[in-house]
């Protein structure tokens, strides 16, 4: 039997669950959503405690991250934690989930209700707006973002969500709360219940979960290559080449990539707005320039699906927890045997050819 810790669920009971099990084989964090691996969540001795039970049974332990191995070196070479776990990395993660929750019946209704069709790349149309921009979490380079975005005259007639307070010192945008039809007070993030203003962007500017130390590749990239937008995300520098290595392909048909080149993340962010105010200005060929990089905005979606669907992207530790007849009493819906169980009834409907 394989125990399992899922991270987003309370740790210290899942911790002892599995201390309760019989035949445990080894134990494995189920991390997959996040991207870290040198604790559980803000909990680091609770991952010390389990390393020590896994030594004192003689069994291994498994910390899964959504993280690419690109970043490997979390734990220094002082840290307890060095060597005491297994490391699997599972980059490409936020597709299944992200395309999972896509195409539940509730988000796949909603979506419909405001014109878009999961299953289908929408033609071009004659586009309101340049851009939509989505940003929940007040991280610094987001922060930076709405500063540039504000500099260069680029939040008028765009559409921009930004859902909660920080203390950042704001240069240029007086801060406030922006929404995009979900009320951060009334209503939990959806991110795969899209806006009804979605098609109505000529594109989407994405700002990643990280800007510094992190290639990470999360749902709010994930959702333009599923759809097939055209987009531009804001990361750690080189980030847009980073997407290069799973097999996407840049739309530089249309698009400067140069300040994904920058090292410094304010001029990198300050280099994205002056493209974005470009593409804003270049609004009488928009149909030429979608046109121009269709073949690959189809391409970029299957290649997308397929990593979303293809068992042979996952750990094949996870796939062995999903085969167990055995769910445990703290369970979330992107439990292993859960959330493969939807996936496989999606691949028939959406096998791709890229």
């Amino acid at each position: 039997m394989i125990g399992s810790i899922s991270i987003w669920m309370p740790h210290e009971e899942q911790f002892r669950d599995i201390q309760k099990l019989e035949n445990l084989t080894s134990i494995v964090i189920l991390g997959e959503v996040e991207f870290h691996y040198d604790a559980l969540l803000n909990n680091k001795k609770l991952l010390l405690d389990i390393c020590d039970f896994a030594d004192n049974k003689g069994i291994p332990v498994y910390f899964i991250t959504g993280l690419s191995n690109l970043d490997s070196n979390l734990l220094l070479p002082d840290d307890p934690l060095l060597n005491r776990f297994n490391i699997i990395y599972w980059p490409t993660y936020w597709f299944s989930y992200t395309f999972n929750y896509l195409n539940a019946e509730k988000n796949v209704q909603y979506n419909i209700s405001n014109g878009f069709d999961i299953q289908n790349m929408l033609p071009y149309k004659d586009y309101s707006h340049t851009f939509l921009s989505l940003n929940n979490q007040p991280h610094t380079h987001r922060c930076m973002l709405m500063d540039m975005f504000e500099k260069y005259n680029l939040f008028d007639d765009n559409k921009i969500s930004f859902r909660k307070h920080t203390d950042y010192d704001f240069k240029h945008w007086k801060f406030k709360i922006l929404t995009v039809d979900q009320d951060p007070n009334t209503q939990p993030l959806n991110r795969e219940q899209l806006p009804s203003c979605y098609n109505d962007c000529f594109m989407q500017i994405v700002a990643e979960s990280e800007f510094k130390n992190k290639y990470t590749l999360s749902g709010s990239t994930c959702l333009p290559l599923l759809l097939g937008k055209p987009f531009l995300s804001l990361g750690r520098q080189n980030y847009m080449s980073f997407l290069e290595k799973f097999g996407f392909k840049r739309y530089d048909e249309i698009f400067n990539y140069e300040f994904d080149t920058i090292e410094d993340v304010s001029e990198r962010t300050e280099s994205l707005a002056v493209e974005v105010n470009r593409i804003q200005n270049s609004k009488k060929d928009w149909k030429q320039m979608y046109e121009r990089i269709y073949p690959k905005l189809v391409y970029n979606r299957n290649l997308a699906i397929e990593l979303a669907l293809d068992v042979k992207n996952f750990p094949n530790i996870w796939l062995k927890i999903a085969e167990q007849n055995f769910i445990p009493n703290i369970c979330v819906a992107v439990y292993p045997r859960i959330l493969l169980k939807n996936l496989n009834n999606l691949y028939d409907k959406f096998k791709v050819t890229i």
